[in-house]
């Protein structure tokens, strides 16, 4: 049995130039499909580096704000730490002022009650303003202020001495 040109695969001319001008249009279909793709591949790849760009810039920001925030978190820390340390002594310097008026009150307050003018007796004092008057006042564990006044005589100033 003899096979047929349609059976061993033979095609005619007529047929090969159709097969020939369908695949060209397909080839120049699939080439401007791929032209587009590719346009928008392009596209989009710098889409994305614009976007890393952006990326990189936001974190670099990021990194220095939280430099700045550290830097500034620190600084308060330390400042703080010194406010509190100054604060404390100014606490107890009221504290000290405090006794030591209260002190002075009561003793001056009782010298009233019992009639004595302080003022006038201090002038006539012969040692008035010959002695320098200190006080310190402690408070103790127990809760009460030890209460101590000193009178220390005034240095003498010699009047022979040069003055400059």
């Amino acid at each position: 049995m003899k096979k047929t040109d349609k059976e061993q695969g033979n095609i005619s001319l007529k047929q090969y130039d159709k097969l020939l001008t369908a695949l060209f249009k397909r080839i120049k279909a699939d080439e401007r499909c791929f032209k587009k793709l590719s346009g928008s591949l392009d596209i989009l790849t710098r889409d994305i580096d614009f976007k890393n760009k952006r990326w990189e810039v936001a974190e670099k920001n990021y990194m220095n704000a939280i430099d700045v925030f550290d830097n500034k978190l620190t600084e308060f820390v330390k400042s703080n730490k010194e406010f509190k340390k100054a604060n404390t002594e100014l606490a107890k310097n009221n504290f000290e002022l405090t006794r030591a008026y209260n002190s002075l009150a009561q003793m001056g307050k009782f010298a009233e009650e019992n009639g004595i003018d302080i003022k006038k007796h201090t002038k006539q004092l012969p040692e008035s303003g010959k002695y320098d008057f200190k006080q310190e006042h402690k408070l103790m564990e127990s809760g009460k202020v030890n209460s101590t006044y000193t009178l220390t005589p005034k240095k003498k100033k010699n009047e022979n001495s040069w003055r400059i």
